[in-house]
């Protein structure tokens, strides 16, 4: 069985603003530092420990990194809720939960699922983006030394 290969390097840099903009959706974080942009922030470093700490044998489960980001204080769930938003999120939910502390932690957890997703997914594409590279450069070392032998 293979399992898929990711570089991180792009998905690392990305800030709370590159991160709002993959949830359809969410609102542009109050600040940069808000409970919003923080949980964004969370799961995306979330996502680059996981791809670190992976081993060759597992593959990365969205539904755990997304269920562990979900902030547990009542409190902080709804700030991070209201800061981006996410009632639109809800609101395009095929059935959204009520909105009740538990109803937003799991539109939270759909949200994250859904960033988590699109991390890896791009960290995926960036990986074989730069194999795909890699290959090209060895191409044309290989061509310019047949040109030279000749």
């Amino acid at each position: 069985m293979s399992y898929a290969m990711y570089n991180t390097a792009e998905i690392s840099k990305y800030d709370a603003d590159d991160l709002y903009r993959m949830l359809d959706g969410a609102s542009y974080p109050e600040s940069m530092t808000s409970p919003g942009a923080e949980f964004l922030l969370d799961i995306r470093d979330r996502v680059v420990s996981a791809v670190a700490e992976r081993t060759d044998t597992k593959e990365i489960e969205s539904s755990e990194i997304a269920d562990s980001a979900v902030p547990i204080p009542t409190h902080e769930r709804w700030q991070v809720f209201v800061d981006l938003a996410l009632y639109h999120y809800e609101g395009q939910m095929e059935d959204p939960p009520e909105l009740t502390t538990d109803g937003v932690g799991t539109v939270l957890f759909y949200a994250a699922d859904d960033l988590t997703g699109q991390l890896l997914g791009q960290a995926e594409q960036d990986y074989k983006d730069l194999e795909n590279e890699d290959e090209e450069e060895e191409d044309d070392e290989e061509e310019e030394t047949d040109d030279d032998t000749e």
